[in-house]
C-alpha cells in the first residue's frame, strides 16, 4: 500500500493549466524528488501535498488517509522552504521547539526533544545563538529540524538548498539524505538540479509542463530515458534525429529520435579496429572546455554535432580543427 498517493490531480489558476492529471504513489521511509525547470508545477505540486494549494480535482492520501479537503495541520507534513523563514529575535533552541510550543507539549518534553534533534542535525552547541550568528548551512539545518521535531508525517523540501553556494550545498545533501535515512521519514524534495537528484533520491519524477514524464530510480532514468525532454533534463544526452542518426551511421532505428550519452563515446586520432557493435565516424574537434576531471570535446561530424566526455589526461587533448573519430557500442544508444 502506497503511504503517499496522488490520484488525477488538476490545478487551474483561472485559465492556466499548471498540473495535468498527475498520478504518483510513494513508499513509508522513501526519498522522492521532482525534478524539471522552473515553472514546471513541481512546487506547486508539493504545495498541494502540503495542503497549501487546493487542488482543482482529484485526490491526496497520506497513510491511507484522504487529505484533499484538509487544511495544513490536520495533514501531519512538515515543510522546509527555499527561505527559511526562521524568527530572528529566537535562539536555535527556541526556533526549533517552536512548532511544540504551538501544539502545548510539556516544557520538559520540549527541551528533551530539542536537545534529540540537536544531536541529530549536529547543531549541539549552538542552542542558544540567534540565526544571525549563523551560517547558511547551520541556518538550513534550524529549518530542518524544526520541521522534523513535531514528528510529521510527511516531509516536504522546497529547493532548500538554492541558495547556498556549492562547496556547502554538496555537503548538506548528504547531511539530509543522512538524516532522513536515520528518521525514515517519507520525503518529497523539489529541485532543478539533476546531479542533486541523481544523488539523494530513491525515485526520480522528471516534470514538464504539468505532467511526469517519467519516474523511475536513478539509475535507470539515466540509463533508459523515456522521451527526448527526459534524456536532455537528466543526463546531457546527444539528441539527434532519427533520420541525422542514420545518415551519420547508417544504423536502422526504431523511433524518431535516438539519445546517446557523452561518455560512452571515445574519441582517437586514427580510427579504432571497430568489430560490427561498433559505430564509427569521423569528424572535427569545434571545442572543448575542461570540467574538473572531465574533458568535454564537440565534435562535428557531418551535419550533427555530438558531445563526448573523457577523464581528462593532458597527452589526450585535441586542439580545436583537429580530425578525430568517435566511436561507440550500438547497445549505447537510446531510440525514443
Amino acid at each position: 500500500m502506497s503511504y503517499i498517493a496522488l490520484e488525477s490531480i488538476e490545478k487551474r489558476f483561472g485559465k492556466q493549466h499548471v498540473l495535468k492529471n498527475i498520478h504518483l504513489e510513494l513508499g513509508k521511509g522513501e526519498f522522492a524528488s521532482l525534478l524539471g525547470p522552473s515553472g514546471c508545477g513541481k512546487s506547486t505540486l508539493l504545495r498541494c501535498i502540503a495542503g497549501l494549494e487546493t487542488v482543482t480535482s482529484g485526490s491526496i492520501c497520506i497513510d491511507g488517509i484522504d487529505v484533499t479537503g484538509r487544511s495544513p495541520k490536520e495533514r501531519a507534513v512538515g515543510m522546509v522552504f527555499q527561505q527559511y523563514s526562521l524568527f530572528p529575535n529566537m535562539t536555535v533552541e527556541q526556533n526549533i521547539g517552536f512548532g511544540l510550543k504551538m501544539m502545548h507539549v510539556p516544557k520538559q518534553e520540549i527541551r528533551e526533544r530539542v536537545r534529540a534533534m540537536l544531536d541529530t542535525v549536529a547543531l549541539t552547541g549552538s542552542e542558544k545563538k540567534k540565526p544571525a550568528q549563523l551560517s547558511g548551512g547551520m541556518q538550513q539545518r534550524v529549518a530542518l529540524a524544526r520541521a522534523l521535531i513535531t514528528r510529521p508525517k510527511v516531509l516536504l523540501l522546497d529547493e532548500p538548498l538554492s541558495a547556498i553556494d556549492a562547496k556547502l550545498r554538496k555537503d548538506l545533501q548528504t547531511e539530509i539524505r543522512r538524516i532522513q535515512k536515520e528518521t525514515n521519514i517519507t520525503t518529497v524534495f523539489v529541485t532543478h538540479d539533476q546531479s542533486e537528484a541523481m544523488l539523494m533520491s530513491d525515485t526520480i519524477h522528471i516534470m514538464h509542463e504539468g505532467v511526469i514524464e517519467q519516474s523511475g530510480c536513478p539509475s535507470d532514468i539515466y540509463v533508459a530515458p523515456k522521451t527526448p525532454f527526459a534524456a536532455g533534463f537528466i543526463g546531457n544526452y546527444n539528441l539527434l534525429s532519427a533520420a541525422a542518426f542514420q545518415k551519420l551511421t547508417a544504423a536502422e532505428i526504431e523511433g524518431e529520435n535516438v539519445a546517446i550519452r557523452p561518455e560512452v563515446i571515445g574519441i582517437s586520432k586514427e580510427k579504432p579496429d571497430c568489430d560490427e557493435d561498433t559505430i564509427c565516424a569521423q569528424g572535427v574537434v569545434v571545442e572543448s572546455l575542461l570540467h574538473g576531471n572531465i574533458l568535454s570535446y564537440q565534435v562535428r561530424c557531418g551535419d550533427c554535432i555530438l558531445k563526448t566526455d573523457v577523464l581528462y589526461r593532458t597527452v589526450d587533448r585535441f586542439e580545436n580543427n583537429a580530425p578525430v573519430w568517435l566511436c561507440f557500442s550500438g547497445k549505447d544508444f537510446v531510440a525514443l
